[in-house]
């Protein structure tokens, strides 16, 4: 499987470099041949052999081939990039049995990366890729040594879900965050949450508190301002409902004020809150 894979990726790469120098359209074909090969040749049912074949994959550079053809000028390339790196990563997420799919947890997370490598951050395809990865996190048994490697995306999951807050509170707008924005926001705490219950008996006071940097630091000030700007949320909500105004959003702001409540508890004199 390994030669293969390495051979596979020698193939692409050769017809990546066509394209790049100005290649026919025929090498647009062979890349997408290549990468269907490679689909289908994932494993079903075998999970040793996923991880050996995801781990082939990523290290032969081939994620990053497609990340680069995407931020090609050419705009037939760059979309066939986005479509290919998608139909990859919903047959991980969509099609593939849970055990199977944690295996090629390293894949979705390396587009990740390199999308944020590349300054993409505002672009759909690197949201979608963040939003896949917390759809593989939500699974049982998802391995918590990638936990490390979450920050940057928690740190933008913050920063969307406080967004969202502040929109929810301008006039005429009846909507909270959507449910995925959600639930991806929650995913991605996970592992700031099991970095606090690590140092469980730390206070608030505690000096690790002044490093900005630090994720129990940094999660203890998204409790304080995420939560003021949810409650300022609920009162307008109250005060629409009072007057008969139809207020979308109840279920995800419940779903936070759970969360916000859940963190309340990994810290000394933040529970009262509740």
């Amino acid at each position: 499987m390994g030669n293969y894979v390495e051979a596979w990726t020698n193939d692409l790469a050769s017809e990546i470099s066509r394209l790049f120098k100005g290649g026919a359209r025929i090498c647009l074909i062979l890349v997408e041949t290549k990468l269907l090969d490679f689909i289908k040749i994932i494993t079903k049912d075998d999970v040793r052999l996923a991880a050996v074949h995801v781990y082939n994959f990523t290290s032969s550079g081939a994620p990053e081939y497609l990340v680069m053809l995407y931020m090609y000028q050419n705009r037939d390339i760059k979309i066939f990039a986005e479509t290919s790196l998608k139909h990859l990563i919903n047959t991980i997420t969509c099609t593939l049995l849970q055990p199977i799919c944690l295996q090629l947890a390293p894949l979705a997370l390396e587009f990740c990366k390199l999308c944020h490598r590349a300054a993409l951050i505002h672009d759909p395809l690197y949201k979608f890729c963040r939003s896949s990865l917390a759809m593989i996190m939500r699974q049982d048994n998802f391995d918590g040594v990638y936990y490390d490697n979450m920050f940057p995306y928690a740190t933008e999951e913050v920063n969307n879900i406080s967004l969202d807050l502040v929109l929810c509170m301008e006039p005429n707008n009846n909507f909270g965050p959507s449910l995925r924005a959600v639930e991806d926001f929650v995913t991605f705490l996970l592992p700031l949450k099991a970095k606090v219950e690590d140092h469980v008996h730390l206070k608030p006071s505690s000096s690790t508190f002044d490093d900005p940097t630090n994720k129990i630091s940094f999660l203890h000030k998204v409790f304080h301002d995420l939560l003021i700007k949810l409650l300022m949320c609920l009162d307008i909500m109250e005060g629409m409902v009072l007057e008969n105004i139809e207020y979308g959003g109840w279920k995800e702001f419940f779903k936070l004020l759970k969360e916000f409540h859940d963190v309340s508890k990994l810290y000394k004199g933040t529970e009262e809150y509740f």
